[in-house]
This record gives structure tokens, C-alpha cells and sequence, in this order.
């Protein structure tokens, strides 16, 4: 089983007769998870920037603030792997 959250998608299974989860790398810039970066991700994030969305939060100091937007641009130009 899948469950997304935020920018972090987890996987859930059952070893023997106990559940485990693992963290499986997403590509943050990808934001709508199109597996694709253009210029929609822009848009999503500044969609989620302006909802105050937690995914927002690029730097991860619990504020939102022009930082969030250069965190972005370069997660964005680094690409995804």
C-alpha cells in the first residue's frame, strides 16, 4: 500500500506479522508529481506556497518566506534522478 505525503511517499508492507514502513525517495521539485519538471511545478508550488501548505516549507525552518522560493528553483535546477 502507497500513501503520499506531502512531499514524502511512504510504503507500507508486513514483515512476518509485523507492519513496516520505508520512506522512498521522491524528487521534491516534481511537486504535481507529474515525473516531469515544467513549468506547472512552478505553479503547484506557489499554489501550495500560497495555501500555506506544509510542502511549502522547502528549507524546512517552519516559516515560509522568499527562501522557500530559491530552495525551490534550486531543488528544480538540480533536476530529479
Amino acid at each position: 500500500m502507497k500513501r503520499i505525503f506531502s512531499n514524502r511517499e511512504i510504503v507500507l508492507g508486513v514483515t512476518g506479522s509485523i507492519a513496516a514502513y520505508k520512506a522512498c525517495p521522491t524528487c521534491y521539485a516534481d511537486c504535481d508529481h507529474s515525473a516531469s519538471l515544467t513549468i506547472n511545478d512552478f505553479i503547484c508550488f506557489q499554489t501550495k506556497f500560497a495555501l500555506l501548505d506544509p510542502y511549502s516549507d522547502c528549507d524546512g525552518n517552519g516559516t515560509r518566506n522568499v527562501n522557500d522560493f530559491i530552495c525551490f528553483q534550486t531543488t528544480f535546477a538540480l533536476g530529479c534522478p
